[in-house]
């Protein structure tokens, strides 16, 4: 294939390519990063470029997505561009980053580290017959097997008078010349979907030092896991990068947390890591593949405790890293991590937890046992296949309020520029409550607006992108518009009805009523910003649990930390995981049909009863 040129705009760089090849993929290799929440697929509209110089005609899907102005502008997008001959690319897209939720509730913290520290005196071992012996003699610790020949290599031309054995689980893994028994620190990771989050600890008075955050840089591969099993379907080549993707994140955490706090990252010895199935796997580096299809068995069973060395992170070299177990292959060890931060199996009735994200996972205890189920709830919630739809950066509308006009409250309090999964939920009760939405998602048309509202909210129905919209901010030029269309309306209905009928199907399972529901925790970065009436109104959570709701924060980082501080945590952790009982809706009896009566948003103004749920 012949070479071509393809020159980025402003800055003049070039970059050569063979011709036939796909533009996301050439500007990925050269570095440039682009959200892609459908893996490439051309659905989600996100990886826009303009071709500056003549471009190729616009293929149906980017009719369907991007507006014809820009169309006519050479606005296309990159996974459906084929590279034919020299060209000139703008990339429009431009990551602004995003609020990443940090901490979460937790419930019984033990300060008691598996790993820890002892100061030696080598004249107390005098007359042992070989260095190995003086060693264990002076720290009264035997070796661990596991890493007794890097000590003897260590100790082979001579041990330090003085000197700090690392002990873990009772064994030598490491000595450390003079006294370093006050620097004892570990890191607790939550690695989401599209977030991760490191929390840096003293592990002696269990006192948080930094905590510290960033998108997931595999992102870029798909913001749902199944767009990153099937990159890593395609051949070792593409596991080993989706790998080195996280890896290069959590170190690149560790060194903002170092510096943040002065804090030396050889002195970082401990890691506990919560994530989902599927990115455990690929932190792992063990391909998910089995996951991505029936019947969605993992490889890994239980938690795993490896050397940080192997997987190139750079702590201690005696650093270690345990990841939390699995339930199943959609309900990982950050919702292992949840149930232990939030331990609703020691609530006193039927408790829930829901955690909601581009997958909803769902947990009930109902007093003796729990069960649990994954949910494809999409990435409405999150801002995805939304069409002013965004994460939540500054600009996002965050909360909406409707009276005789629209109040709206952004992050940052900067001009808006978008909607994140708060706004939306809160946006579409509003258009609820003021009749502008039916319970079958229809928005109403703007004749049936103007009878029901005063001619100010009427005048705000408009079509848009071939399709009924409210205008929730109005920007310089109607392209500049912030809206919600009838057709995002129903991607939030697919999404609150995948978790509300994951609920009724664990309740109707164990046979428990919503009235008996005691406690609910909502779970993740979308509960936390949300108006517990928003969820009720549009039918996600029962009416009468608004006030028996909790939003819980980050739960995967707490329950993380309770393992990093503690070994019988862990072993509870692998307790959790092998006790709950997982439910697969998808094989369950009359499933389909609970989840299409679930997708109707409540009546009037009543939010789901008892008789009105399934």
């Amino acid at each position: 294939m012949p070479e071509v040129s393809i020159t980025l705009k402003p800055d003049g760089r070039i970059i050569k390519a063979r011709a036939g090849e796909n533009l996301k993929e050439v500007l990925r290799r050269a570095g440039i990063k682009m959200d892609s929440p459908c893996g490439g697929c051309g659905t989600c509209g996100k990886c826009r470029v303009k071709i500056t110089s003549r471009a190729h005609p616009p293929k149906e899907e980017e009719i369907k997505l991007i507006p014809a102005r820009e169309l006519k502008e050479g606005v296309r997008l990159a996974c459906l561009y084929q590279v034919a001959s020299d060209v000139e690319v703008e990339v429009l897209f431009k990551d602004e980053g995003a609020r990443v939720l940090e901490r979460g509730i937790m419930g019984g913290l033990t300060i008691a580290p598996p790993v820890k520290k002892r100061r030696f005196f080598l004249r107390n071992a005098a007359n042992a017959r070989s260095l190995e012996e003086q060693l264990t003699l002076a720290v009264g610790r035997p070796l661990d097997q596991n890493c007794r020949p890097e000590i003897l290599r260590s100790i082979a031309r001579g041990l330090p008078e003085e000197g700090t054995a690392v002990i873990r689980n009772e064994r030598i893994v490491g000595i450390e010349e003079g006294d370093t028994t006050g620097k004892l620190y570990g890191a607790a990771l939550d690695i989401g979907t599209t977030t991760v989050v490191l929390s840096l600890v003293n592990m002696l008075s269990g006192k948080e030092e930094a905590v510290v955050s960033a998108l997931n840089p595999q992102k870029e591969f798909g913001q749902d896991v199944l767009s990153r099993i099937s990159h890593a379907q395609k051949g070792e080549p593409f596991l080993a990068e989706l790998q080195k993707s996280i890896v290069d994140c959590v170190n690149s955490l560790l060194e903002k947390a170092a510096q943040k706090t002065g804090i030396d990252k050889k002195d970082i010895y401990e890691m506990a890591v919560a994530a989902n199935t599927t990115m455990t796997h690929l932190f792992l580096g063990i391909n998910p593949e089995s996951i991505g299809s029936a019947p969605y068995t993992p490889v890994l069973a239980g938690g795993i405790d490896v050397k940080a060395f192997d997987l190139g992170i750079w702590i201690s070299p005696f650093g270690r890293i345990y990841c939390l177990p699995a339930i199943s292959g959609y309900v990982g060890g950050d919702i292992v991590a949840g149930i232990l931060a939030s331990q609703i199996y020691e609530e006193d009735g039927a408790a829930l937890l829901v955690d909601i994200g581009t997958n909803g996972e769902i947990v009930l205890f109902d007093g003796r046992e729990m069960v649990a189920c994954s949910c494809a709830a999409g990435p409405a919630l999150e801002g995805g296949n939304i069409s002013c739809g965004m994460k939540a950066a500054d600009g996002a509308v965050e909360e909406v309020r409707i009276g005789e006009d629209v109040f709206i409250r952004t992050i940052g309090d900067d001009k808006p520029k978008g909607v994140c999964g708060s706004g939306i939920v809160d946006l579409v009760a509003e258009l609820l409550k003021i009749g502008f939405v039916e319970p079958s998602g229809k928005m109403v048309s703007p004749a049936k607006a103007q009878q029901i509202a005063g001619p100010n909210l009427a005048a705000r129905l408009v079509e848009k992108e071939g399709s009924t919209a409210f205008v929730i901010a109005y920007g310089h030029e109607p392209q500049d518009d912030v809206f919600i269309t009838s057709r995002d309306i129903r991607q939030v209905q697919l999404a609150k009805g995948a978790i509300w009928a994951g609920i009724r199907a664990l309740l109707e399972k164990k046979g428990i009523s919503l009235k008996d529901v005691r406690r609910v925790y909502v779970a993740g970065a979308f509960g936390a910003h949300l108006r517990p009436e928003s969820l009720s109104r549009i039918g996600m959570i029962a009416g009468e649990w608004t006030e028996r709701l909790t939003f819980a924060g980050n739960t995967s980082i707490a329950g993380a930390t309770l393992c990093l501080f503690s070994g019988a945590k862990r072993k509870e952790a692998e307790n959790i995981a092998s006790r709950v009982r997982y439910l697969e809706l998808s094989t369950l009896e009359g499933f389909d049909g609970l989840f299409a009566r679930s997708l109707r948003f409540p009546e009037g103004d009543r939010p789901w009863k008892e008789d009105s749920g399934s």
